[in-house]
């Protein structure tokens, strides 16, 4: 995805981010959690409703969320109807975690 990379770059100002229904699935999310993690990434908002996302996909951002670099406030994985307890339960320890900056998460 090269979207991840150009987000990383340092030359990118992009705060915010909206790829509403296009089918990013579980892979599309590897690929931007990743970004998330890099020190150039400013992204702090970032919607990613109906893309077909599961517990797998739910997992990689709460594990970004968790980083140190990650920068994002606001995360919307609403009508990624594939997410379902674990996927919750990743959030929920990541929620706890001191790096997580979240203030959103739908």
């Amino acid at each position: 995805m090269h979207l991840a990379n150009a987000i990383k770059h340092p030359n990118c100002k992009l705060q915010s981010l909206s790829l509403e229904r296009n089918n990013a699935s579980d892979d599309g999310a590897t690929h931007l959690a990743n970004a998330l993690r890099h020190y150039g990434c400013k992204l702090q908002r970032l919607i990613l409703e109906g893309n077909n996302i599961s517990d797998a996909g739910a997992e990689v951002f709460a594990d970004a969320i968790k980083h140190s670099n990650c920068s994002l406030q606001e995360l919307n994985l609403n009508y990624n109807d594939n997410i379902g307890d674990a996927g919750v339960t990743h959030f929920a320890h990541a929620l706890r975690h001191s790096n997580c900056k979240l203030t959103a998460l739908g």
